[in-house]
């Protein structure tokens, strides 16, 4: 789990379908009824207190979001509830609501953008071919090349859960992880493949 916290009311967590495994549970069964999730929550606020400080009494009210963002992930928000705001009840969300949620949800999605996406580093364009051929089929997410001031090229992969395993041992044959983010390459790289770089490398 990873957790932003946002404000002192609202905090952000990333949860990871291994997270969800060891308390064996699937997305849709995230129900305050469920006993399983219950100690999935328990066990987040505790976290959230010992890392980010976040601190919830017994009787503080609270408003939980959750969405989707990949295939092998989810965001929830949580949010303490200043009094006569009522925790928001999907039952009765009206339209207005849909389009403020949305609206939400595009600032959280930018908020954690950096921790979404994996840059691998190469040290020649050659070798960025050389891993889009061979991933080429394997990958249809988003991804970019950026050139780096020093020479080096780093390939950006939006969502590495849409990649299949067989072929990631290509990827540490020819470069290298690192842990830059897109901020910081939009700012000392230059983009040169704004769009679907394994698709249009592959066909080199």
């Amino acid at each position: 789990m990873k957790f932003k916290r946002l404000s002192d009311d609202k905090l952000q967590i990333i949860i990871t379908q291994d997270d969800l495994n060891l308390h064996a549970l699937k997305k849709w069964e995230l129900a305050p009824y469920n006993p399983q999730a219950q100690e999935l929550f328990q066990e987040i606020l505790e976290k959230a207190n010992r890392d980010c400080g976040f601190e919830v009494h017994r009787d503080s009210q609270l408003m939980v979001e959750a969405y989707p963002i990949s295939s092998e992930s989810m965001i929830m928000t949580i949010t303490k509830v200043s009094e006569g705001r009522l925790p928001f009840d999907f039952d009765q969300a009206s339209e207005s609501s849909d389009d403020a949620l949305k609206e939400n949800l595009a600032q959280y999605m930018d908020a954690i953008e950096d921790d979404l996406v994996t840059i691998y580093e190469f040290d020649s364009l050659e070798y960025v071919i050389e891993t889009a051929h061979a991933l080429d089929g394997f990958y249809q997410a988003e991804s970019q090349v950026y050139k780096g001031r020093d020479g080096q090229y780093y390939l950006l992969f939006g969502d590495m859960g849409a990649l299949d395993g067989r072929v990631l041992g290509h990827l540490l044959e020819y470069g290298n992880r690192t842990r830059y983010s897109r901020a910081y390459l939009s700012e000392h790289a230059h983009l040169i493949i704004a769009d679907k770089a394994i698709e249009k490398l592959a066909s080199v």
